[in-house]
């Protein structure tokens, strides 16, 4: 199995305000209604504030339920959602302008008990893998 480069430098993803019926939203902060559709627009974008082009790239949504940290390092474990953009929950919408949509079907989020978890957002293009967001919270409440 070849295992992918990482990109230490490079875009981001910038969550936007939450659709209804979700709860808060705060800086990148995920707060998740349990047994509800929850959908966030998301934009890629790259250092300079430019989008950041998502043609040809398969993009990645991990929800985790820990994570630990030790000094500049951060390992996530134990992922309760792995979601991309080949299956249905992740849906670029514009790749040149860098916009994709996450949602999460009510059954999805009825199966997730309430708590604190954390997710991450990345993309994969030609066998090069690039964080758009991590250390985010992911909050799910009753």
């Amino acid at each position: 199995m070849n295992r992918l480069e990482t990109e230490k430098r490079g875009p981001v993803a910038l969550v936007s305000l939450p659709h209804a019926p979700m709860t808060g939203f705060k800086r990148n902060r995920l707060e998740v209604t349990q047994g509800k559709l929850n959908t966030w627009d998301v934009e890629a974008k790259n250092d300079d504030g430019s989008a950041y082009d998502l043609t040809a790239s398969v993009v990645h949504c991990t929800v985790h339920r820990k994570r630990q940290i030790r000094g500049d390092s951060l390992t996530y474990w134990e992922p309760i959602l792995d979601l991309d953009s080949t299956g249905a929950y992740v849906n670029v919408t514009d790749p040149a302008a860098g916009a994709f949509t996450i949602s999460l079907s009510k059954d999805q989020t009825a199966a997730i008990q309430p708590g604190l978890y954390f997710y991450d957002i990345w993309v994969e293009s030609a066998g090069l893998k690039k964080a758009l967001l991590d250390k985010a919270e992911f909050r799910v409440h009753e």
